[in-house]
């Protein structure tokens, strides 16, 4: 909580004013601006395993991003806000990273030596890299002094990141099942003077970075339950 001089509330107010402009074109505008407005191929090729990623947006778009939350409560001596936007991101924009990751550590583990002539198909049905994008504090004014707390973040949409894998044997048996790992991408708050844009675009930056890691993981899984078993 923070006690500020009433002369400071012009520049608290304008940064929440500010935050509220932030529409969901714009958001999309800086995501696009990141990856360099290119949608990237779908990453290292394998010959025994295929990936199919499940969009939830047309495959033409970067991301579609959408207001979900818009609550502002303006009193005489009292605001309190809650402002969210949620980015739904195409699955190939950080997902190049995932089918690259995966076949490189099944290769590392020699996979597909041990599985003899057998074909792999992973589903991806949702992406870490969609984010939330939110505003939330409030303000109590007190004569000459007002007391108030705001919070400007980015966070995950989901807090689980999970696929389905099909193993087709050449003795024309199948195996199914899921796996499934925590999503490691943390919140991400700005720094002191820092954009919008950068604080964004550093979110995006350790969510590509995450998301080997987590195909990484995914894949030892999935070694683990097809040698090891």
């Amino acid at each position: 909580m923070r006690v500020f001089k009433l002369a400071a509330l012009i520049p608290v107010t304008f940064l929440f004013i500010a935050s509220s402009c932030i529409t969901p074109r714009k958001l999309d505008k800086k995501i696009g601006e990141h990856y360099g407005n290119t949608i990237p191929e779908k990453g290292r090729k394998s010959d025994f395993i295929s990936f199919r990623f499940e969009n939830s947006i047309p495959e033409s778009k970067l991301s579609s991003s959408a207001k979900t939350r818009n609550k502002v409560v303006p009193a005489l001596f009292y605001w309190k806000w809650d402002l969210a936007q949620t980015a739904t991101l195409n699955s190939m924009m950080p997902m190049s990273n995932f089918t690259s990751s995966f076949v490189t550590e099944a290769n590392a583990k020699k996979l597909k030596e041990k599985l003899d002539g057998a074909v792999i198909d992973i589903t991806i049905t949702t992406n870490p890299g969609d984010f939330h994008l939110r505003d939330q504090g409030w303000l109590v004014y007190l004569l000459v002094a007002y007391i108030g707390k705001d919070k400007f973040y980015v966070d995950p949409v989901h807090t689980q990141f999970s696929v389905s894998y099909t193993v087709n044997y050449s003795s024309g048996e199948k195996k199914s099942g899921d796996l499934s790992t925590e999503n490691i991408n943390l919140k991400k708050t700005p720094r002191f003077f820092q954009s919008f844009k950068g604080m964004v675009s550093e979110y995006l930056t350790a969510c590509d970075a995450n998301i080997k890691l987590m195909a990484k993981y995914l894949a030892s899984q999935l070694y683990t339950e097809l040698v090891k078993e």
